[in-house]
């Protein structure tokens, strides 16, 4: 089995969310993946992409100083 391609939870742990927040994305199409014999696969690769882009496109927060 090709070591990119995670389960549902295994993403959910890489995406820090609730597996079932997976599920739903994974159906609505939010979220890459495929399905392999039934079950859905993410590849791990793409979903860091995603998070990369998504810390890119996120304003940055500095501390106040008080």
């Amino acid at each position: 089995m090709n070591s990119d391609l995670l389960t549902p939870e295994e993403a959910a742990v890489l995406l820090r969310i609730n597996r079932e927040t997976v599920y739903r994305n994974l159906r609505r199409g939010r979220l890459p993946g495929m399905k392999l014999g039934g079950q859905w696969r993410l590849s791990k690769t793409q979903l860091e992409s995603l998070m990369g882009a998504a810390q890119l496109s996120t304003p940055d927060v500095r501390a106040i100083d008080s």
